[in-house]
């Protein structure tokens, strides 16, 4: 690993050899072997999941099912016909009473990963039914916490979930909701510092990716750092998109640290791909678009190490 300067709390910095986590298909491949990822969102802001589904399918699921509220789901299903969407209920949020609901419904599409949290909103009773949802989850399969998700968190004040671990869930805030995630009173940003992300990830028993100017990975024992990415990639949506990519990763076996490692470097040279055509008009269905010519680049640069000779 080449010397950038970087603290020595972090032992290493994400690069090509990243897409060596990448689960190559085998010649015996079917329908489904790839992953079953189920997004859990929507609501007030429809587009979200959207964008994460749309994203975990180019990230190379094979099986992408959207849960969101019965009142919306009409128009997610306008949005492709890539994606299978399942609406709970009649109404445009998730209400508490319908916890029980909705984890019936996702028990029921077989999911290997579970994405929770894109576009629901802030409605404490939608709150309440995603930390009564996770309840059950967290006990029987991976899941991402992305957007106003992490909000389940911050009502927790920092006590984790009676099952949860940090191989099984992975946390992706941005700057101002990892600050809340510190300190839900907290008035300000301020400067990331490594180490406190590290003592985060230990104290919430879950894997954290603090998205920023550098993104910071941590399992509670191991520190990372990704700077391959664009100034264009600020552009909203952009994060459900690297959601979407790490929960695709996570429904194939990578643990939540692997996901978000190459999750974080793959999207970032998607972008750098991307910008020469773009400029600063990059959008994040652009970015999922750009995704596959990334993979298909980092792979040649990381060869398939079934093919190596013991």
């Amino acid at each position: 690993v080449r010397s950038i300067g970087m603290p020595l709390e972090a032992k290493e910095e994400t690069g090509p050899g990243e897409f060596h986590f990448f689960p190559r298909p085998g010649a015996h491949a079917r329908k489904g072997s790839q992953g079953r990822l189920v997004v859990v969102g929507g609501g007030p802001y429809a587009g979200a999941p959207t964008l994460a589904a749309l994203a975990s399918l180019k990230a190379g699921v094979d099986m992408i099912f959207l849960v969101v509220p019965g009142g919306v789901a009409d128009v997610v299903q306008g949005y492709s016909p890539e994606i299978i969407v399942r609406g709970l209920g009649h109404g445009r949020t998730f209400l508490e009473e319908e916890a029980s609901a909705l984890w019936s419904l996702v028990q029921t599409l077989r999911p290997d990963a579970l994405l929770v949290g894109n576009g629901v909103g802030t409605d404490p009773s939608t709150v309440v039914a995603l930390e009564e949802f996770l309840e059950q989850a967290l006990a029987r399969m991976p899941v991402v916490l992305d957007a106003e998700g992490l909000r389940v968190m911050e009502q927790r004040g920092g006590s984790p979930f009676r099952d949860q671990e940090a191989r099984r869930l992975l946390l992706t805030p941005n700057t101002r909701e990892y600050a809340h995630l510190k300190d839900p009173r907290s008035p300000a940003l301020a400067p990331v510092e490594p180490t406190e992300v590290r003592a985060l990830a230990r104290q919430l028993r879950a894997t954290l990716l603090v998205k920023g100017e550098t993104d910071w990975i941590s399992d509670g024992i191991a520190l990372w750092a990704n700077r391959t990415h664009h100034p264009a990639q600020v552009v909203g949506g952009a994060g459900d998109t690297l959601a979407g990519v790490a929960a695709s990763l996570m429904a194939r076996g990578l643990t939540p640290a692997q996901s978000a490692r190459l999750a974080t470097y793959w999207t970032g040279s998607a972008a750098l791909r991307l910008f020469p055509r773009t400029s600063y008009g990059m959008t994040p269905l652009a970015l999922s678009d750009e995704l596959p010519g990334a993979l298909a680049e980092g792979l040649a640069r990381a060869p398939d190490p079934r093919n190596a000779h013991a």
